[in-house]
């Protein structure tokens, strides 16, 4: 139910100057929606506005004095700050627990790295076990293959230049 600057004037019995006067920077922010229609700008006040709006010109038109403006003017303020109050209060808490949530996770994908780090560490020990009984074992390192051409090359007889290159093997 969201009505323009001019019929809250017609109703409230006041200019659009004064209800324009009521719309503070605040108040614009989080009560009124600016439509255009066939290249005009509509303020639309929305149904939290209109009540506050209606407070206050009701107080001045019933007092018709400057100290009952000013006492209704300052419950619509205070009422308009203790739902923005209320509302970044629950922002703040909502914020806190998405904090302690993101924590858990930070925490939980800690554990995990140090579960791998671990798990690495005994792997690579399981690798160096296995490489080692194979190298005992094995008679193919590079010291024992320079053994074995070396007692292979002994056991042949010399033999001249023209027999290697006459002789038939």
């Amino acid at each position: 139910m969201s009505k323009t600057v001019k019929e809250l004037a017609d109703e409230f019995g006041v200019s659009k100057q004064a209800i324009r006067k009521q719309l503070t920077g605040n108040f614009r922010g989080n009560y009124v929606k600016t439509v255009t229609s066939n290249g005009v700008d509509l303020l639309l006040i929305e149904e939290e506005g209109y009540l506050l709006l209606k407070k206050h010109f009701k107080g001045v038109i019933k007092g018709g004095n400057h100290t009952s403006n000013v006492t209704t003017n300052q419950v619509t303020t205070d009422d308009f700050l203790k739902k923005q109050l209320e509302n970044k209060d629950r922002q703040l808490l909502a914020k806190d627990e998405e904090i302690k949530q993101l924590q858990k996770l930070l925490e939980h994908s800690q554990n995990l790295i140090d579960q791998e780090q671990q798990l690495h560490l005994a792997d690579q020990e399981r690798i160096k076990e296995i490489e080692q009984p194979e190298k005992q074992n094995n008679p193919t390192s590079k010291k024992t293959e320079e053994e074995t051409t070396d007692n292979q090359q002994e056991e042949q007889p010399k033999k001249g230049f023209f027999k290697r290159l006459f002789s038939s093997k």
